[in-house]
């Protein structure tokens, strides 16, 4: 009797366990600035256009004409502020955590590269400002920035509007290309998992698709109108913003257009923040363990008896 309470136990327990873990679910929230001074959110994971709009989510404070969006690599959001000329990091549940207000000049564009130095287009000056992850300022690089991405090694692309080229610098600054062809007014810009550089042509209203050595993979046309920022989930799928019409276009992957949903105010730029994937809790571990152990208790009992 002993032994079949024991084992009913472990049942019942390992159950529970799989079913909380099996609850866990990978989330993708794309953040979005608007010409509004707002900036929103969605959960694009949700399957349909009226899924994803119906997840909006919207805050105000602590921003001031924001345009540009980054994340770093623990989940922290960088809004750049043109209205004051600041960037603001916040944290979970949109906590600030942080201010940089030197060194700038009305930012739009914003990126991060992986050792976690903060990039910033100045739309007044036409320089890039570069700043450590702890948000001390490090070099100015004289270069539009209408918009910013950066690679797996650190390498800069800056986007041009006027003159329709994008520039790559190295880790130390340099200019080393420069992408002047299949361009037409690119703002926007992100590098793809699959470490392509796409970029969005606000004056053309499609996507250039270039390898990050310069050469054009391919261009995307249709389901955007005056685009003005990409971003990509976890997936591959990504994001376009148009500034025309005040929607968002969703791609997947291979660049097939899936569907599109309307914006409060016309959208500017976009991030998506990094996947979150609730670890197995306190509480489903110590069921796993606990249950370990009684079937080795009851493993033994069988033995004895």
């Amino acid at each position: 009797m002993y032994r079949s309470v024991n084992l009913l136990r472990l049942a019942i327990a390992l159950c529970l366990g799989f079913l909380s873990m099996s609850s866990a679910k990978a989330v993708d929230l794309l953040y979005v600035s608007l010409n509004n001074g707002t900036i929103v959110t969605y959960d694009v994971s949700q399957p349909t256009d009226s899924a994803v709009s119906g997840t909006l989510a919207l805050f105000t404070s602590n921003v001031n004409g924001p345009q540009g969006l980054a994340f770093d690599s623990t989940g922290n959001l960088y809004v750049a502020n043109n209205g004051n000329s600041t960037i603001s990091k916040f944290g979970p549940g949109a906590s600030v955590l942080g201010t940089i207000s030197s060194n700038l000049s009305s930012p739009i564009a914003l990126a991060i590269d992986p050792a976690g130095n903060i990039y910033a287009g100045n739309n007044v000056g036409g320089t890039i400002s570069k700043f450590n992850s702890s948000g001390a300022f490090q070099s100015s690089i004289t270069s539009a920035g209408s918009g910013l991405a950066t690679d797996s090694a650190g390498n800069l692309f800056a986007s041009n509007y006027f003159g329709s080229s994008i520039t790559k610098f190295d880790t130390s600054g340099s200019a080393v290309l420069t992408i002047n062809s299949n361009l037409n007014g690119p703002t926007g810009l992100a590098v793809s998992p699959s470490a392509k550089l796409y970029a969005v042509n606000q004056a053309g209203s499609t996507i250039s698709v270039f390898g990050l050595t310069g050469g054009l993979d391919s261009t995307i046309s249709g389901n955007t109108l005056a685009p003005n920022a990409i971003a990509f989930d976890s997936t591959g799928n990504f994001y376009v913003t148009n500034g025309v019409g005040s929607t968002i276009s969703k791609f997947n992957s291979a660049g097939v257009f899936q569907f599109g949903w309307a914006t409060t105010a016309a959208p500017l730029f976009v991030a998506v923040k990094p996947t979150v994937v609730p670890e197995p809790s306190t509480w489903v571990l110590g069921t796993l363990s606990v249950s370990a152990l009684m079937f080795v208790r009851s493993r033994r009992n069988k033995n004895i008896v």
